[in-house]
């Protein structure tokens, strides 16, 4: 179930600011950006941090980030 801005309750004397409610087909880049980096984020893991479609996609107005053991090596 997703929650809307307008079907939100807040606890008195707070405000709703910002919300996503991932709602389309993709991801929107106008609100979200990708970290892109081949050596795990400047510390050294051996992991890849990409925009590929496959690590981070809607689905069910559900914002899925997977994480995948495979054979990577991309440029970045």
């Amino acid at each position: 179930m997703s929650v809307t801005a307008s079907s939100h309750h807040s606890p008195p004397g707070w405000r709703l600011v910002w919300a996503e409610e991932f709602d389309g087909p993709e991801i929107d880049r106008n609100r979200w950006e990708f970290a892109i980096d081949a050596r795990g984020g400047g510390n050294d893991e051996l992991q890849y941090y990409t925009d590929r479609p496959e690590n981070a996609f809607i689905r069910d107005s559900c914002l899925v980030i997977a994480a995948r053991r495979e054979c990577y090596t991309g440029t970045e």
